[in-house]
């Protein structure tokens, strides 16, 4: 959904320098200093964790507030969304 969003704004909005509008920052980490915030993992912190059956929340800190959002499937966890708490 998100790249057909995006593919729609450039043929409205067609760009020729620059990084295109939605892609000028990292889309996993939502930030545009990833070489920085991967240095700073020496000093991750975990604030909170809650498990509510299959579903999980992760707060940490890493160069700002962050909230994992995981679910379980066939007894892994894995990463559904990744709020960067700090930017909203």
């Amino acid at each position: 959904m998100y790249f057909k969003e995006r593919d729609a704004g450039f043929r409205l909005d067609p760009q020729s320098e620059g990084p295109p509008n939605g892609f000028e920052y990292d889309l996993v980490m939502l930030n545009q200093e990833v070489d920085k915030q991967l240095m700073s993992l020496k000093s991750l912190k975990i604030d909170k964790v809650t498990i509510v059956s299959n579903k999980a929340t992760v707060e940490l800190t890493l160069l700002g507030s962050h909230e994992f959002r995981l679910v379980r499937h066939n007894d892994r966890w894995m990463i559904d969304e990744i709020l960067n708490i700090g930017a909203e």
